[in-house]
């Protein structure tokens, strides 16, 4: 983002960081040429982060996983990395190494 000279100095009398600016232009609404970002917003998007902090560390705790489309976005399956591990072809298993 592009600032004024004069719209820089403002921004740091007033304790507006760029981070902060750019908060506003990212979830802000428009007035005329202004952009405003209230609390009633503000509140609403901090309940949405509190929502997807709870999903993020759920599917954390499991440890991630993978999910399998089809090419028109179908969900095929769902499953725990943890658990699936398929074993290389041109991998031999220890039992088939003992047998040599």
């Amino acid at each position: 983002m592009k600032q004024s000279r004069h719209g820089a100095a403002r921004a740091n009398q007033r304790g507006y960081s760029a981070d902060l600016v750019d908060l506003i232009r990212l979830f802000g609404w428009w007035m005329g040429d202004r952009q405003s970002l209230d609390c009633k917003t503000l509140d609403y998007l901090l309940s949405e982060v509190d929502l997807l902090r709870r999903q993020l560390l759920k599917l954390r705790d499991k440890g991630g996983g993978t999910a399998v489309f089809a090419s028109d976005d179908r969900l095929i399956t769902v499953f725990n990395r943890r658990t699936y591990r398929r074993r290389s072809r041109h991998t031999l298993g220890w039992h088939e190494e003992w047998a040599r």
